[in-house]
């Protein structure tokens, strides 16, 4: 997700060779955050207030690996980039 000047959202999906594409982010500066869930994890409602959670599944995707909950919100992530009119690229480099 990059946040730009304008204050909204902008989304884009992360492709298994890790490159991604978000469009339509105003020139400026920008903020992201990455997020990447289990795409083989059950969906399951929350258990009843004071009801233990259900215990963590491993995934079943061979290909999927945890990005660190700290990339998930813009002013935790500390990624910026200076994005310019037109096309731009930006390598986003996760520390574990």
């Amino acid at each position: 997700m990059a946040v730009g000047k304008d204050g909204v959202p902008h989304y884009g999906q992360i492709a298994e060779n890790g490159r991604f594409l978000v469009a339509s982010v105003p020139p400026g500066a920008v903020q992201w955050a990455v997020t990447s869930p289990d795409p083989s994890a059950e969906i399951v409602p929350l258990p009843a207030p004071g009801q233990p959670l259900p215990p963590d599944r491993a995934s079943t995707d061979a290909k999927w690996f945890p990005i660190p909950d700290r990339y998930a919100i813009t002013s935790r992530a500390d990624l910026q980039s200076n994005a310019q009119p037109g096309p731009n690229q930006f390598d986003i480099r996760l520390k574990p």
